[in-house]
């Protein structure tokens, strides 16, 4: 089966990171210095967060819903709406609904490779790139 070609660079990108793992918390921790945060704040979005959300989200929800025969994509989508859901009741703020994307692209993985650490990898990625974003920008507009 041909991965669309967004899918098939997370995949590729995950894949690397799983097999580089001083590389990919090099670039974490970059990540989240640059976004300025602490030690215990990086810890929880960049390894905690991903572990845990992941093994509830993606072996528990999804993984339930796809024994249960529920089809692929109905099975991702509850399970990115109910990961959105949470996120929305723990901040308070509906723009937390934003996961709700990203969670679309960590449930096609797993429905496709139904490998937990290539999902734990995407979101501590994902998590990264949120918090690296404005640093990013701000990069950007230095010019060569």
């Amino acid at each position: 089966m041909r991965l669309t070609p967004g899918l098939e660079t997370a995949r590729s990108a995950a894949a690397g990171l799983a097999r580089e793992p001083a590389a990919a918390l090099l670039l974490l921790a970059g990540a989240a210095t640059a976004a300025g945060l602490g030690a215990s704040r990086l810890w929880m979005l960049l390894v905690f967060a991903p572990l845990f959300e992941e093994c509830v989200f993606r072996a528990g929800v999804q993984e339930a819903l796809l024994r249960r025969s529920v089809a692929p994509g109905v099975a991702n989508l509850v399970t990115a709406a109910l990961f959105g859901a949470v996120h929305v009741a723990m901040r308070g703020e509906a723009s937390a609904w934003a996961v709700v994307l990203p969670a679309l692209v960590v449930g096609a993985a797993y429905g496709r490779w139904r490998r937990l650490r290539i999902c734990v990898v995407l979101h501590a990625a994902m998590n990264a790139a949120a918090l690296a974003w404005p640093w990013l920008g701000a990069l950007a507009h230095l010019g060569p």
